[in-house]
């Protein structure tokens, strides 16, 4: 009997998955621990592996959400018959077995042809002057009638992804249930860029590189250090302060949003901030994080600065006091003792559960994040 390939589950919140990518072909011999398929589900995607070494036998095409746990296929060792004769397998197959209605109805060759590369159901179409089949024609005249009968264009329908209903589902429920206020901050980040620029010139030859991205995430935790209300979460009528300074980096993927989590930032050097975020970043873009790097998340910095936003309004994660959104650095001039200077500028954008934190301590927050930036030695203190 071959060993099952089912929907597996990938976090305690997972109800189904989709098969976006079969990567083997069915039939073809896999190795254990190979990757055969990438699924997709609430949080992100990822690649799951071969059980065991066998013959790839696959029952669901790609594209099918499905419960988890359930049967979309199996590997079977030499000799082995696959279990196609299940109940479970047989609803599978049948929903496989997918029927061209075009070809039960009678039409030309060149009639098939225009019909397909338009996207027309040849159901639609009715033969001219009672023939029997349907001509290339016949199709213009449809595609005419359609196009003087309407005068905007059809809608795409899309359905959503499962990583699209998760996030839907969440911003829905964090939007509406967190009492929020978003707080904004233009800060001087001329002397980040500065420090940056002397480090990279240091890193030159060694395949490393500072992001500005990484200077706010070692500039946040170190405010986070400072200000351990802002590291803290609601749960019923308890308010829980974190050990742990673990800052969420939300980061676009296709078809949505994932959350990698940066653990104990703290603690971490700022080459060690800047690795481990390329780091979870790129899994993010390949879709092999797991759960646990994206479970734990105490707060949240999402940036739009390399979008040219400079303001906006992030979405507060569940759990979690505050989120931060970081704009662009531009060139600005500012008054610096009394004298007009062009400086690089940063908007930072805080947004944090009003239940948890008042407008005072979050503008002590942002301030003091904004001593830190101003004056980034003192993040090494």
């Amino acid at each position: 009997m071959g060993k099952k390939i089912v929907i597996q589950r990938k976090g305690q919140t997972m109800k189904e998955g989709t098969i976006v990518n079969w990567l083997k072909k069915d039939g073809e011999y896999v190795e254990a621990n190979e990757p055969i398929y990438e699924l997709e589900y609430d949080k992100a995607a990822c690649e799951v592996k071969a059980p065991v070494a066998g013959i790839l036998c696959i029952y669901e095409k790609e594209g099918t959400t499905l419960p988890v746990g359930t049967q979309v296929g199996e590997i079977l060792a030499e000799g082995e018959e696959p279990n196609r004769k299940s109940p479970e397998v047989k609803e599978v197959q049948n929903k496989m077995e997918w029927k061209d209605d075009s070809k039960r109805v009678r039409a030309t060759p060149l009639a098939r042809k225009i019909a397909k590369l338009n996207h027309v159901s040849l159901d639609a179409v009715s033969p001219r002057d009672g023939k029997e089949k349907i001509t290339a024609a016949d199709i213009e005249r449809y595609l005419g009638d359609k196009k003087n009968n309407s005068e905007l264009p059809e809608e795409r329908k899309v359905p959503l992804s499962s990583l699209r209903k998760a996030i839907a589902r969440n911003m829905t429920e964090n939007g509406t249930k967190i009492p929020t206020v978003t707080y904004s901050m233009e800060i001087d980040f001329s002397e980040c860029l500065n420090m940056r620029v002397m480090i990279n010139e240091e890193l030159e030859g060694k395949n490393e590189k500072i992001s500005i991205n990484d200077v706010i995430l070692k500039g946040v935790a170190t405010a986070l250090r400072q200000h351990p209300d802002m590291n803290t979460s609601l749960k019923g009528d308890e308010i829980i302060y974190h050990t742990g300074i673990h800052i969420g980096i939300a980061v676009a993927v296709p078809g949505g949003l994932v959350v990698p989590v940066l653990r104990d930032a703290d603690k971490k050097t700022l080459n060690e901030v800047s690795k481990e975020a390329a780091e979870l970043i790129k899994k993010a873009n390949q879709k092999t994080l797991t759960e646990e790097e994206m479970s734990g998340g105490t707060f949240t910095v999402t940036n739009l600065g390399n979008k040219g936003i400079d303001k906006f309004t992030p979405i507060i994660n569940e759990n979690q006091a505050g989120i931060l959104g970081v704009g662009s650095v531009c060139d600005k001039p500012v008054v610096v003792n009394g004298k007009v200077e062009i400086r690089s500028m940063i908007t930072l954008n805080l947004t944090t559960d009003h239940r948890l934190i008042d407008g005072a301590p979050a503008a002590d927050f942002l301030g003091y994040l904004k001593h830190l930036i101003e004056k980034p030695v003192l993040m090494f203190v």
